[in-house]
């Protein structure tokens, strides 16, 4: 083998042990993600059992288009970046949990125990989004 060969080894093991590092944090990072919005989820449902998590971002792990919760919008957020948007049925179930300061601590705290919190929450009504959007969650995303 010569010094070309070895070099050349040398960096496509390098490369790959990058490559596996990087999958590695990704699983991880999408592990976290889902958990954290399943939390929430189910945090959520405690106060409010029709409730339901849409996200938007993190972009590198949910660009899967078969995602039923996540919102068709590019996002320019990152990859480390993500928002949660609250979906309820009618605006009075809205306001009324806006105001209720322990709904949302324990929505976050779930999140944060999930280990990839979001960076924003909101709370949204299917009555707004149908009246004001046109029945778009991506309209709604974008306002």
């Amino acid at each position: 083998m010569t010094p070309n060969d070895e070099a050349l080894n040398r960096k496509l093991r390098e490369n790959l042990r990058r490559s596996f590092q990087n999958f590695r944090s990704t699983a991880e990072a999408k592990a976290a993600f889902i958990w954290s919005r399943s939390a929430m989820t189910e945090a959520a449902r405690c106060y409010f059992p029709t409730a339901e998590v849409l996200n938007l971002g993190p972009d590198a792990l949910t660009n899967d288009l078969f995602d039923p919760n996540r919102v068709g919008v590019v996002t320019g957020l990152g990859d480390d970046r993500w928002s949660a948007l609250i979906k309820v049925e009618s605006d009075a179930r809205r306001d009324q949990l806006k105001n209720d300061c322990s709904f949302r601590k324990a929505v976050l705290a779930a999140a944060s125990e999930g280990g990839f919190p979001p960076h924003e929450l909101d709370i949204e009504s299917q009555e707004t989004v149908e009246r004001d959007f046109r029945s778009s969650w991506g309209l709604r995303w974008r306002a």
